[in-house]
């Protein structure tokens, strides 16, 4: 039988007094709504088209949480479905041209990233703020992150 020595219960009992004090942070779990979640990728690279012929600028990529196609269709956050690593928002706003990388105008955005102890219908669930995304292609032209959290109650407890 293991005992714990006196200096392993003052460290298990201060990290359940911070935990309780809030310092662990604890993102919000993303969803459909009521709030517009946005993905923002600040540096999108695409061609431009000139008389010159093309050349390559950079434009920043949003992709909005409401557009997401939900798979999670059974997990009701603040009456919209929630979002797990399987859903996909299909349009971005991106650069007027086709994406250096992707050679896609204007396509997809999905979280890479996802909660590692929050499962919802069998896939994992993503948090705003933390789990970053690839957008404007299924070869991702850029990367980006959910700048703003898509509803404000319920939180994913795997930080």
């Amino acid at each position: 039988m293991l005992q714990e020595s006196s200096e392993e219960k003052e460290g298990i009992q201060g990290q359940q007094v911070n935990e309780e004090k809030g310092s662990r942070t604890m993102p919000f779990i993303n969803s459909q709504g009521p709030l517009p979640g946005i993905d923002l990728a600040p540096v999108d690279p695409y061609m431009q088209v000139t008389p010159a012929g093309e050349i390559p600028l950079v434009f920043p990529s949003t992709g909005m949480r409401a557009t997401e196609v939900p798979k999670c269709t059974r997990v009701i956050v603040q009456g919209t479905t929630a979002h797990t690593i399987m859903d996909e928002a299909p349009v971005t706003i991106s650069g007027p041209g086709r994406g250096m990388i992707s050679s896609e105008v204007c396509s997809s955005s999905k979280n890479v990233k996802c909660s590692t102890k929050l499962v919802l219908q069998n896939a994992p669930s993503t948090r705003a703020l933390m789990d970053p995304t690839v957008q404007n292609g299924k070869l991702p032209n850029s990367v980006g992150n959910t700048i703003s959290p898509s509803q404000i109650k319920v939180m994913n407890p795997s930080a």
